[in-house]
């Protein structure tokens, strides 16, 4: 097939396509396909059969999820996107700024995120296809990752080119496919980034999104939620609690060789990295790209997480939750430190209240101490009275408990009586 296009967009002027027939001869489906050589080096980097089998379902997909967008089938995208699913689009935000030196005007460019829910996106989808005759969808390139800490999670990176009636560009589309369920794969994560910043300027590697730009927090035994880290919109750390979780340090062991001579495997088969963590406190939890359970010797918490990961979030039940931002992305079987520093609400702690107390009235003084346990302290007021100056009148009852001169009425007991031995 031809492209309606072919000059914004790579340099093949044609495209596979696959054709489904019944018995009878009629078409079932079609589908824009994915080049050969690109099917071939997404499948040989399979680590096991199931692996292999979900790399192929994932392709299929990819080739549904273009030819949605070719097509303008609503209904497929409706179905394949997750109700929770985040879309983050990328955009070209150019600024004037100031050479220091030189007091020259020019242009800075920075990539602005926005964030959109599946209703919204598809909204605005839905306007784009009915504002167009023609929506034209190519992949140039493709890469799928198995999460390397959570099973059944896929990234897929493509290069996409797109084209409209008015509109055309190049970039980084990024899918994140939950195959918890193989015979209804979701998206939970759609992103795209602009391939260049500036004319001359390419998108740094860096900052493309993967799978380790989002975490997973398990709310129900159904629902998965993703948390996304962006700079723009993450504050560093975090906390719940009148207590704290603080960095004291980080920095890399370059001598130490745990990471080397206490091998452990992602599930792409790849060696991993060592936190070790140093704190007063203990039984942390760990979230993020952590690859088996943590080993607790010697006073410190070992972690092995993946290669790259950019972040890590610690629990712990009295000092709450702390989402860290790694300086760099940790390297290839390297040994970092990170020292914690557990910091206490003072307020909120239990304190003993010792107070004398002293009374005074005319015929008797009395005095004493007030012990108590509190957690926190202020002002109040403390009155007392003595009922010895409470007026009382004296009255006579017979053993039927009837008032004395009265005529059978019991003002001041319910009627019943006990007797006592």
């Amino acid at each position: 097939m031809m492209p309606g296009d072919p000059d914004t967009f790579g340099e093949d002027r044609y495209q596979e396509a696959v054709i489904n027939f019944n018995t009878q001869g009629e078409i079932t489906n079609f589908q824009l396909a994915i080049s050969n050589n690109l099917y071939t080096q997404v499948i040989k980097k399979n680590a096991s059969v199931k692996d292999m089998r979900c790399r192929q379902m994932i392709l299929d997909y990819v080739e549904q999820f273009r030819t949605a967008y070719n097509t303008k089938d609503m209904e497929f995208l409706e179905q394949i996107f997750s109700e929770d699913a985040l879309i983050i689009t990328g955009k070209v935000v150019k600024r004037q700024s100031v050479e220091k030196g030189f007091g020259f005007m020019g242009d800075k460019a920075k990539v602005e995120y926005s964030v959109q829910s599946k209703k919204q996106y598809l909204g605005r989808l839905a306007n784009v296809f009915r504002n167009n005759k023609r929506i034209h969808v190519v992949f140039d390139e493709i890469k799928v990752y198995a999460h390397p800490a959570k099973e059944n999670y896929y990234g897929v990176l493509l290069k996409q080119g797109y084209s409209s009636d008015s509109y055309s560009d190049i970039g980084y589309l990024f899918l994140l496919w939950d195959f918890n369920n193989e015979a209804g794969p979701k998206i939970h994560v759609r992103t795209w980034q602009p391939e260049k910043i500036d004319a001359n300027t390419p998108l740094p590697l860096d900052e493309i999104f993967s799978v380790d730009d989002f975490e997973f927090n398990n709310n129900n035994n159904n629902m998965k939620k993703l948390i996304l880290f962006l700079s723009l919109f993450m504050a560093v750390s975090s906390s719940v609690f009148a207590q704290e979780i603080r960095v004291k340090s980080y920095k890399a062991l370059e001598r130490d060789l745990t990471a080397r001579t206490q091998e452990r495997l992602d599930r792409n088969d790849n060696p991993c990295s060592v936190i070790k963590i140093v704190s007063s406190g203990k039984d942390f939890s760990f979230e993020g790209n952590v690859i088996g359970d943590p080993v607790v010797k010697n006073g410190e918490t070992m972690i092995y997480i993946t290669e790259g990961t950019r972040r890590l979030t610690i629990r712990h039940a009295k000092y709450g939750v702390l989402r860290y931002e790694l300086p760099e992305r940790v390297k290839k079987q390297t040994v970092y430190e990170l020292a914690l520093k557990l910091i206490e609400d003072k307020n909120n702690k239990l304190r003993t209240l010792v107070m004398p107390v002293a009374g005074i009235n005319p015929e008797q003084f009395s005095y004493g101490i007030m012990v108590g346990l509190v957690k926190r302290t202020g002002g109040y007021i403390k009155a007392r009275y003595s009922f010895k100056n409470v007026s009382t009148d004296n009255m006579e009852c017979d053993d039927s408990g009837v008032l004395t001169g009265t005529e059978g009425s019991l003002p001041w007991y319910s009627g019943n009586t006990e007797k006592a031995v």
